[in-house]
């Protein structure tokens, strides 16, 4: 309704819709009416915990949650008023999914103060376990539209599709931390997990991600005492390595698909190497095919150091947060671009490296603050600044050359139907996704001009 002009009516005189034209596909009220679209959902959670304090310094801990989800899309698009149901003579989706996801996490803790020393450990273990399962029938000219798609039967058998899809993922893992406390004022805390997924290669399932961190409680000190400036004054330093496993699973093995052609009359289906694994171009008039497997594909990794700094003043009613950061994510999980003689599009690789550096700025305030009522502040700033590094062999990744500058780059995304053109490439040197084209020198405003 927001984008229909509001002068319009919403009937006729003879009780029918108003339609602009024959083609018009926006009146709120008919698709209202006409149009069905439903998901039913049902989400099942459950949790459980247990917890055993084996001795005053020690504490096992354990827990299991399990959450299954299901739901069911109905949609029917009928011949009038929608514009896929005039292109199709109707048309009827059923969709089920299915997903189940379990977790369990058991971890032991260990702490004993010795004088002004400290020390803490853990060792955890958690296992992941995901499964995910759709089915889609959809069916196209209908015959009978009088009980939409509650009976699919009623399609053209010939324009029936009929598409289902099944994942299964696991990830287990390993997890030590160590935390060592003098005087309570210098901290340091030491973490090592090694992680296994089923999604990658069999030579390369297992990262190993250290970090570390030292800390100092300044305001503990004497001489920052006698200042009776800081509530809190604390400074941080720290470096650690993380991963992501940010795929879907098989994709270090060989996928087959299905797509259909049109020959001599009929719609013929053809199974093989490779699946149709999304559409580019204008109108999506592009398919991209991938299946080839990648047995190295492995983890991708991002490295971290982190320099923060944190003030309380005020009886802590005003307190303020610096970060200054920098990492760099290499062996990234990517699409290759592939030569067209491969017979394929795209494949996925650990490649490139991508670089983000900034600073954040916290400052929190309590402003009033009575028995009845209080008034809190917050006021953020944060800049971040991230540049491609590196995106791999120039012909490996195809990647191609500004005449004028020498620039390496790929385009990504979609096309822009104004243009005709890509807009956003990953450059070398350049920001992610920056836009990329002629620049603009004014616009013609007299005829001599043009």
């Amino acid at each position: 309704a927001y984008w229909r002009n509001p002068i319009y009516p919403v009937y006729n005189e003879d009780g029918t819709y108003y339609q602009t034209t024959a083609q018009d596909y926006s009146h709120p009220i008919a698709i209202r009416e006409h149009k069905k679209d439903k998901t039913k959902m049902l989400d099942v959670i459950s949790s459980g915990a247990f917890e055993w304090q084996v001795i005053p310094q020690l504490r096992l801990t354990s827990q299991l949650n399990y959450k299954y989800g299901k739901s069911t899309n109905d949609q029917y698009l009928p011949q009038k008023y929608t514009q896929v149901g005039t292109e199709n003579r109707g048309r009827g989706v059923i969709g089920n999914t299915e997903n189940q996801n379990f977790v369990s996490e058991t971890f032991a803790n260990y702490s004993q103060m010795f004088g002004k020393h400290e020390v803490g450990a853990m060792v955890g273990h958690s296992y992941e376990w995901y499964q995910y399962r759709d089915s889609y029938l959809t069916a196209n000219g209908f015959v009978n539209e009088a009980l939409g798609n509650e009976n699919m039967g009623a399609g053209e058998k010939a324009n029936n599709i009929i598409s289902n899809g099944f994942s299964k993922s696991k990830l287990v893992s390993g997890m030590a931390r160590l935390n060592y406390t003098y005087d309570n004022k210098y901290l340091l805390t030491a973490t090592f997990r090694a992680d296994g997924s089923s999604k990658f290669g069999k030579n390369n399932k297992w990262g190993y991600f250290p970090s570390g961190a030292i800390s100092w409680k300044a305001h503990e000190e004497k001489f920052i005492k006698k200042l009776n400036t800081f509530d809190e004054l604390k400074f941080r330093l720290s470096y650690g390595i993380s991963g992501n496993q940010g795929i879907s699973p098989y994709q270090t093995l060989s996928r087959y698909g299905t797509t259909k052609y049109y020959h001599q009359g009929q719609w013929l289906t053809a199974i093989g190497p490779g699946y149709e694994s999304g559409q580019s171009g204008q109108d999506g008039i592009w398919k991209i095919w991938s299946g080839i497997p990648n047995p190295d594909l492995k983890w991708e990794t991002t490295a971290q150091w982190d320099f923060g700094i944190d003030m309380a003043f005020f009886n802590r009613r005003l307190r303020v947060t610096l970060d200054i950061y920098n990492k760099e994510t290499s062996d990234l999980l990517r699409e290759r671009n592939l030569a067209l003689s491969s017979g394929y599009d795209r494949m996925w690789v650990n490649d490139g490296k991508i670089r983000n550096r900034g600073f954040e700025v916290t400052i929190d305030g309590v402003m009033v603050d009575k028995k009845d009522w209080s008034l809190n502040g917050t006021f953020i700033f944060s800049m971040n600044r991230n540049k491609v590094l590196d995106l791999g062999s120039s012909v490996e990744s195809g990647l191609l050359k500004d005449a004028r500058t020498g620039m390496e780059y790929e385009v990504v995304g979609n096309l822009s139907e104004q243009y005709r053109s890509y807009t956003n490439i990953l450059a070398i040197g350049q920001p992610i996704n920056v836009f990329y084209g002629y620049k603009c020198d004014g616009i013609i405003q007299t005829l001599p001009e043009g």
